[in-house]
Parts: structure tokens; C-alpha cells; sequence
């Protein structure tokens, strides 16, 4: 999966490279027998697919034990595979979809991302160089009752209008307004500036958002 000259994620033609295909979602990416369905699974998904998912595309628990003692078993997400041939981690835009997707299959259907995640998702400039682990992830009602490493968890009471997919795929993300809402609340003024700024030079938001984004941050901290 490439970007396009807009910067947009575009589809990347798949290969038939005759290499395994299915790793681990790690750096040491070790690689299972080629499987086309498990393989196609993951390229609708930034490069990641669950345990579930490999068994469903007709990977045998041998064939996920055989990879799996083959490479590194450090993982920081259960049971999330990752195809090496779709994974760029020397993109940062790449390697970010990537995380998110990871985190977002291992957290289930209900996750999304959110804050600054989704800030950097949407291109938003201003906040610190992300530290290519950790991602903010959403689970309504109940996400700040689980802890999972590297993944920065909130319950954030959040509508389904406020929640969309990236560019129309499997990655869900919070709105801009929404997005900019959740990040302002814990960044100092100099960078609420700088995100704003940002977000208004691309047409992301409009000054016509503010009302809204005020309203859903009254009574926040």
C-alpha cells in the first residue's frame, strides 16, 4: 500500500513473489507458507489480520504454531499477524496505519481511534514526533478499564455521527471536529494553535466547526 500524490493511502498492486507471506506482527516478522486468501484479508487491512482472521482464510493452527516458533514470539498485541510484503515500517504514515490497525483488531469492533491518533491520522501537523508505539485508541463505556501495552486507552462517550473510516476502509477514526475536540483538552495553547491552524489551512474544519467543538468539550478536562 502506497500514497498517492495527495497523500492519500492509495492500493498497492499485490505481487506473486513466492515468499511466505504471514508474519507476526513484530519486528521479526517471520514468515508462514503463502496463504492468497489470508494474504488478501490483510491487504484490505493496512497489512494486519487476527488469528481469527488467518484461521477463517484456511490457516491451520500448525501452520500459525509453525511461523510463530520460527520468529520472535514478542508481540504487542495477542493473536494480531502482520504480511511483511504489505508492511513499510520505514513510512512513518504507513507504519502508523499499520499500529492502528493492529491495535484496533486486537481491541475488537468497537474500538476506533482517537485524540492524537487520529490528529496524526487525519495529517493534522503540530504535535510532538510520534514515538512509532504508542496509539490512542477509543472504547467507549468501558476502554479505561483495560490495559494493553502500548496502547493508550479511553472511554470517551462518543456519537456514531463522530465516528468515521479513513478514506472509506476498515480503519475507524474519529471525525476532524471530534478528532480536534478530544486532542485540544490535553495540549498547551501553543499547540491548540498550531492544530487548529493546521486543520483549517487543509479544510479539514472550518471556523464554523468551533461552536460545535466547544460544546462537546464543555464540562471536560
Amino acid at each position: 500500500m502506497g500514497l498517492g500524490a495527495t497523500g492519500r493511502p492509495q492500493a498497492t498492486r499485490i505481487a506473486d513473489t513466492g515468499r511466505p507471506l504471514l508474519a507476526p506482527w513484530d519486528h521479526g516478522l517471520s514468515l508462514l507458507p503463502p496463504g492468497a486468501a489470508a494474504f488478501a484479508t490483510a491487504a484490505r487491512r493496512y497489512g494486519v489480520l487476527t488469528w481469527y482472521q488467518a484461521h477463517e482464510a484456511g490457516l491451520t493452527k500448525t501452520d500459525i504454531r509453525r511461523f510463530m516458533r520460527a520468529g520472535d514470539r514478542r508481540r504487542p498485541y495477542p493473536r494480531v499477524y502482520a504480511v511483511r510484503s504489505l508492511v513499510d515500517l520505514a513510512d512513518p504514515t504507513l507504519r502508523l496505519r499499520t499500529t492502528v490497525m493492529a491495535a484496533q483488531l486486537a481491541l475488537g469492533g468497537d474500538a476506533f481511534a482517537g485524540g492524537e491518533t487520529a490528529a496524526r491520522l487525519w495529517g493534522v501537523e503540530g504535535l510532538p514526533a510520534w514515538d512509532h508505539r504508542t496509539v490512542h485508541m477509543v472504547l467507549p463505556g468501558r476502554g479505561s478499564h483495560r490495559h494493553v501495552p502500548g496502547i493508550t486507552l479511553h472511554s470517551w462517550k462518543t456519537l456514531p455521527t463522530e465516528v468515521t473510516r479513513l478514506d472509506g476502509g476498515a480503519l475507524r477514526v474519529t471525525t476532524p471536529v471530534r478528532t480536534l475536540a478530544d486532542t485540544l483538552l490535553g495540549v498547551d495553547r501553543e499547540t491548540a494553535v498550531c492544530l487548529m491552524d493546521s486543520a483549517f489551512h487543509q479544510g479539514l474544519v472550518t471556523p464554523d466547526h468551533i461552536p460545535e467543538m466547544e460544546r462537546a468539550n464543555r464540562g471536560r478536562r
